[in-house]
């Protein structure tokens, strides 16, 4: 029994599924994978030979470079300006949409770090005249009421 375990475990792992190959053992054909990609050096053979003499293997190197630093270059510019963006949806959460509507002044719909400093500008201004009026003599500890759009919160 266990020696017929065997057998059929030693098949199960060898066989491929296929059929025996033919009798003429010819090797497969090779399938495409995909198309070379050739690029185009007529840019830099200068000399118009179908080779890249050394003075123009330089010349498509530093194009190579200079190609490469503009790709990171736009690379960091994009991070900075999603940067910006997400600080900017971070700071438009803690406004009402009147707040917004007020201190965008630009009016693209994104508050800006000069539009957020004007914003809290106006929240400390407010904060203090609260503070100063609860501190002032006869005040009762009652919050007055403030005219205007209501402060962001800080």
């Amino acid at each position: 029994m266990k020696i017929m375990l065997m057998n059929l475990l030693f098949i199960g792992v060898t066989w491929n599924g296929r059929p025996a190959e033919s009798a003429t053992n010819a090797p497969p054909t090779p399938q495409p994978v995909g198309q070379r990609v050739v690029q185009d050096l007529t840019k830099w053979d200068v000399n118009q030979n179908g080779k890249l003499d050394p003075d123009e293997l330089e010349k498509l190197r530093r194009d190579r470079i200079r190609e490469h630093q503009a790709r990171l270059q736009a690379q960091a510019q994009a991070a900075v300006e999603m940067r910006k963006h997400e600080e900017a949806a971070r700071r438009a959460r803690f406004m009402t949409p009147a707040q917004r509507q007020q201190y965008d002044a630009n009016t693209n719909g994104i508050i800006e770090s000069v539009e957020w400093e004007a914003c809290r500008a106006d929240a400390a201004r407010r904060l203090a005249e609260l503070k100063a009026a609860r501190l002032a003599p006869g005040a009762t500890n009652a919050v007055p009421k403030v005219t205007g759009p209501a402060a962001p919160s800080l």
